[in-house]
């Protein structure tokens, strides 16, 4: 990954963020950027651990209300999560 100064990023840890992430190594710019960036986690305000967690339990076909309980997200959170996992990584199955 660049950062807006060309450099090369690399792994790095910030306090302000959710731990690892990559940070720009030149003086002047520090720039750091999220895990998350690129992927398509990054629009979402939930800790990943819990996204990886609900990814999981998506894949094992859990009903929302589990979900709901052991996340303790609300359930509107989970269907739409639900959804945009179904959409994202499961696209169309040709008959």
């Amino acid at each position: 990954m660049r950062s807006k100064c060309g450099a090369n990023m690399s792994e790095g840890v910030s306090k302000a963020h959710e731990g690892r992430g990559w940070r720009c190594p030149v003086k002047g710019c520090k720039k750091f950027a999220s895990l998350r960036v690129g992927s398509f986690f990054e629009g979402s305000n939930i800790p990943l651990t819990q996204l990886v967690e609900l990814l999981y339990i998506w894949v094992e076909l859990q009903s929302t209300d589990f979900l709901t309980l052991n996340l303790k997200l609300s359930p509107n959170t989970i269907t739409d999560w639900k959804n945009f996992l179904r959409d994202t990584l499961c696209g169309e199955v040709p008959l």
